[in-house]
């Protein structure tokens, strides 16, 4: 009796440390000393911490959301304060020419199009039009002449709050556990593979010793993961070659199924005989009688 050999690479992340365990249960349960396998049982066994570090994927971290939010209300004072610039250029908002001025430079400079770059220039330019008002008493000046300090405050708020939030969520990102990574599973599926060889290799040097019900339970194991993964392609390639065709297209062919097709000739016909048979429906006009004797 051989193991059974079946894909491992396309086994996913999650099912990696379930066989792994399941491997060493085994192994550890067919008593590994009396078969002459302790040492290729304590050199898998010591991939343990690799095998736990496989977990499940974090996904979006909490903060997130908020950061968006967050974001977007950043951006919105930003764009505020640009349109204020407009209306005092044109003359809608009033202002003294020297305070519009330098308003108009500082916000062109530092807010204009802020949607068009990164994040990253998008927190310097901010970070650099603040610090301009707070080290420029004419500006800071100008700016409060001219209204802007509201929106101003507002900016600041949300800049600083946003940048508490990014590291906030930086620093608990850097206390996850390392070491989830490719690299990983190859280590414990190759750790796999040389246990199954290593107990081939000892039941051919013992023959003397019963290997049999280890391998049949560790075949019944391996047979079920190779069916998972035979039934999860079938099923992705199913997907594939199945066509995707909208609600609303689905609809629209089952009801041409059942429509019948109509041969424009026999339509014309059929109108033909129509306006015949409307014709001769008409009541018979008499003919008008003079009233001249």
């Amino acid at each position: 009796m051989r193991i059974q050999t079946i894909p491992f690479s396309r086994l996913l992340k999650l099912e990696v440390p379930q066989l792994a365990k399941l491997v060493l249960g085994i192994v550890e349960k067919h008593s590994p000393e009396s078969l002459l396998i302790e040492k290729a049982f304590n050199d898998f066994d010591l991939l343990k911490p690799e095998i736990e570090s496989l977990i499940v994927g974090y996904g979006p971290h909490p903060l997130t959301p908020r950061i968006g939010a967050e974001r977007q209300k950043r951006l919105l004072y930003a764009t505020s304060i640009s349109f204020q610039i407009r209306g005092l250029v044109r003359g809608y908002i009033n202002g003294t020419e020297e305070s519009v001025e330098l308003a108009k430079q500082a916000v062109n400079l530092y807010l204009l199009n802020l949607r068009a770059t990164n994040e990253e220039i998008i927190n310097e330019k901010i970070d650099q039009f603040l610090s301009g008002i707070d080290a420029n008493e004419e500006l800071e000046n100008a700016m409060l002449a001219l209204g802007f300090s509201p929106y101003i405050d507002e900016l600041r708020s949300a800049h600083s709050t946003l940048k508490e939030l990014v590291r906030m969520r930086n620093a608990s990102i850097s206390k996850r556990p390392k070491g989830v990574t490719p690299v990983s599973i190859k280590s414990i599926l190759e750790g796999i593979k040389q246990l199954f060889n290593r107990i081939a290799s000892a039941k051919l040097d013992n023959k003397e010793l019963d290997y049999n019900p280890l391998i049949s339970e560790l075949n019944e194991t391996l047979i079920r993961y190779a069916s998972l993964i035979k039934t999860r392609e079938s099923i992705i390639k199913k997907k594939k070659e199945t066509p995707v065709i909208e609600d609303g297209a689905t609809e629209l062919t089952g009801m041409m199924r059942n429509m019948r097709v109509i041969n424009l000739g026999d339509f014309d016909q059929s109108m033909d005989q129509k306006k015949a048979d409307a014709s001769s429906s008409k009541p018979s006009q008499l003919p008008h009688e003079s009233n001249e004797a």
